[in-house]
């Protein structure tokens, strides 16, 4: 579920933590990712640092992906 928020939110443009905590609350697709619970910042700020060099690689090959 944080690695569809994390996504989600990335190609949205909201990069902070603390942003993607407020998204859950306004925006209607996090709200559906997380089927509408709240999700405090600090347990994604450690996801995105315990998952920190997977996310990278993972991103560079969703946009070669797209590039294809």
């Amino acid at each position: 579920m944080l690695l569809a928020l994390i996504v989600y939110c990335y190609s949205k443009g909201v990069r902070s933590s603390r942003r993607i905590e407020a998204a859950c609350l306004d925006d209607v697709g996090c709200r559906v990712i997380t089927a509408n619970h709240r999700v405090d910042h600090a347990t994604v700020a450690r996801f995105l640092r315990r998952h920190g060099p997977a996310l990278n690689a993972l991103f560079v090959q969703v946009l070669a992906l797209c590039d294809r």
